[in-house]
């Protein structure tokens, strides 16, 4: 841990697997992301075998922390969480560098064959564990989008101001300042859901994962039309790669998917509504 912190050992979460992708990103409690990575103990050494999708950073972490069932005699068990070392993983370990939208948060795809890895923590115990730190991811993701969305429009609005056109700063506009209006009041509205999630994750609330997904979609949403409307505003040279303006839409596209589209919480935000509201007002009896 000291390591990690400090920025020696990067280290990175490889949950996500082909089969059921977006599933991987659900927060809830008593979720279980569908894993088909294996291990098996081998004398007195753990070994896993499978692969991952959109492992963030995978192709230079220095630790992967991996989810796998570990097989018995029985079959695959519970959801287990392995340590697998990136510098000594020998040749079983194949790292593919994936083409991303945006070229600032790069991913891979993480094959494992019989590479040996450390448990962490006990067998069959890491579905809770792996349901909180996508939790805390999709709060901290979030917090990252309202500061996009925030620098978004400061870039917009500075530059509203100096453009001119037919002798006047286009900023002096209606069809600008409605632009920046509108910008405003997706971002105070995202801000609000993700500092209520922040605060409710922190304090353990009872509703915190109902407000992470709330978080999720208000920010995924707003960093998206904030960006969309910063390149607007810049017209021509917004879409220019010597411009930044590309890369806030690419990185808020990008982060509108990763763990859990807005589409993916909304329904999963419903179905949970509707468990509680069948708590209160239960089906009469036939």
């Amino acid at each position: 841990l000291p390591d990690i912190v400090d920025g020696t050992t990067v280290a990175t979460l490889a949950v996500t697997e082909e089969a059921d992708a977006e599933d991987a990103g659900d927060t809830a409690p008593a979720s279980t992301p569908r894993v088909t990575t294996t291990a098996r103990r081998i004398d007195g050494c753990w070994r896993l075998t499978g692969a991952k999708e959109y492992v963030l950073g995978g192709t230079d972490a220095d630790l992967l922390l991996v989810t796998a069932r570990i097989v018995t005699g029985l079959g695959p068990g519970g959801l287990s969480l392995f340590a697998v070392d990136g510098n000594t993983a020998g040749d079983g370990l194949t790292r593919t560098e994936l083409a991303t939208l945006d070229p600032t948060r790069r991913q891979a795809r993480v094959e494992l064959r019989d590479v040996p890895a450390r448990l962490v923590g006990a067998e069959g115990s890491a579905g809770p564990v792996v349901a909180e730190a996508l939790r805390t991811g999709c709060v901290l993701l979030a917090a990252e989008q309202v500061g996009s969305m925030a620098a978004a429009l400061d870039l917009t609005v500075a530059y509203a101001g100096v453009r001119t056109q037919f002798g006047r700063p286009i900023g002096s506009f209606q069809v600008i300042k409605h632009k920046a209006a509108d910008m405003l009041l997706r971002l105070e509205a995202a801000r609000s859901a993700e500092l209520y999630a922040l605060w409710a994750t922190e304090a353990g609330a009872a509703d915190r994962t109902r407000a992470v997904r709330v978080a999720k979609i208000c920010c995924s949403e707003g960093s998206v039309f904030a960006a969309g409307q910063c390149m607007q505003v810049h017209g021509g040279i917004g879409f220019t790669w010597e411009h930044p303006a590309h890369l806030f839409l690419k990185r808020a596209k990008s982060s509108e998917v990763l763990l859990g589209s807005p589409a993916f919480h909304r329904e999963r935000l419903v179905r949970e509504l509707i468990d509680v509201w069948r708590t209160f007002y239960p089906a009469p009896r036939p």
